[in-house]
């Protein structure tokens, strides 16, 4: 946590929340951060990391996405600056195939370059900064930014030493791919239902972030594939999200923006914490850390 007074202004980031059918349930992947993380060390998020200074084209209105640009601007972009956003979708791209080895772009025109070859790019360890725009580029492939959606922005809470102001993107998992993880950042991969990952993380196995238990809490009520698709088209960013973290004498406890008491000194009783714990699919406004796991406890 950042003991200072100073707030450090947090960081430009962006996340994928990747989604597929699986039995007709739907499922999402998660990656498991490497223990030497500086950043939720050992915990499970979705595919995701800060956006570069690559990622900022000099003209993204020339942007290459198999979207046109007006209806691009429409759906991310409303009341927000465009180069901006553009960048984040950059960033997000790229972040899933770095992290999870997915490409979320297509061949356009005659591009004959096999997919293969384009994956082989991910391990090259003398590759240039920005060689993933360059091999899009040389590649003739397009953005596939109609698999993307916007879901939520989150901004991390003041306190923490490590902050980032983050877009989640829904994403759609394409056919014909498969996601691993990169074994530097992250070493494990699963693909999940919402409710097996909250679960999970209620019993201690597959611990959460923050975000990514609230985000799984929000996608239960979506049992499947088919039921996101039908709403992808009203998908927003919605408010900006700013959890306050509280230090208590032996963890932390996170207050979201939609606590009852988020806008005056939340009421703790620290000893009955234990007892507050909330069932798995339960609705929560709060986060308690015990034992090294996030779990949903009651307000007071």
């Amino acid at each position: 946590m950042n003991t200072s007074n100073q707030i450090k202004p947090p960081v430009p980031a962006s996340t994928a929340i990747l989604v597929r059918d699986m039995n007709r349930q739907l499922q999402v992947y998660l990656l498991q951060r490497s223990t030497q993380s500086v950043f939720f060390p050992g915990f499970y998020v979705f595919p995701g990391g800060k956006v570069e200074p690559r990622d900022r084209l000099p003209d993204p209105h020339r942007a290459i996405m198999d979207m046109a640009l007006e209806h691009a601007r429409e759906f991310f972009a409303k009341n927000w600056n465009w180069s901006e956003c553009y960048a984040y979708i950059l960033s997000v791209v790229r972040e899933c195939f770095e992290e999870a080895g997915i490409v979320l772009a297509y061949p356009r025109g005659t591009s004959t370059k096999p997919f293969e070859q384009i994956c082989k790019w991910r391990f090259k360890k003398d590759r240039d900064k920005d060689w993933f725009q360059k091999e899009m580029i040389e590649a003739q492939w397009s953005i596939a930014v109609s698999r993307l959606a916007p879901w939520s922005h989150w901004i991390t809470p003041g306190q923490m030493i490590r902050r980032f102001d983050t877009r989640f993107f829904l994403a759609l998992m394409p056919a014909g791919q498969t996601c691993s993880p990169d074994q530097e950042e992250t070493v494990q991969g699963i693909w999940i239902t919402p409710e097996q990952g909250l679960r999970e993380n209620f019993k201690g196995k597959i611990p959460l972030s923050p975000p990514t238990l609230v985000t799984l809490q929000e996608l239960l009520h979506y049992p499947g594939l088919m039921d996101i698709q039908q709403a992808f088209a009203s998908f927003s960013w919605g408010a900006p999200r700013l959890p306050k973290m509280i230090r208590l004498a032996d963890t932390s406890l996170i207050v979201e923006p939609w606590d009852p008491e988020y806008n005056q000194e939340p009421t703790v009783n620290e000893k009955n914490l234990k007892n507050a714990l909330l069932p798995v699919g339960a609705s929560f406004s709060r986060l308690w850390l015990s034992q090294g796991i996030w779990r949903p406890v009651k307000v007071g």
